[in-house]
């Protein structure tokens, strides 16, 4: 398969929800975000990747540090209703 192919190919067993690939430090990695189960698209071994936080400002990253439970919920509840199941 090509390295630039980001298209999930098929379900996560345990959750049915679309597998996703993403490029973790150049390497390329299949999993479902909502579960944070990943593998090596060539290998069948799955892994919990740490969760990283991006910020565009450090403002952006102090406001989200001051609840990063509540405010990560609210991604997920976000990012869940742009892409249902």
């Amino acid at each position: 398969m090509n390295r630039g192919d980001m298209t999930p190919t098929h379900t996560y067993d345990k959750c049915q929800r679309p597998l996703t690939r993403i490029d973790f430090y150049a390497e390329l990695l299949e999993g479902c975000i909502y579960c944070n189960v990943w593998k090596e698209v060539a290998r069948a071994v799955w892994r919990k990747i740490p969760e990283i936080y991006c910020f565009g400002e450090e403002d952006a990253k102090t406001m989200f540090m001051k609840d990063p439970k509540g405010n990560l919920a609210k991604a997920q509840t976000y990012y869940s209703s742009k892409h249902p199941m």
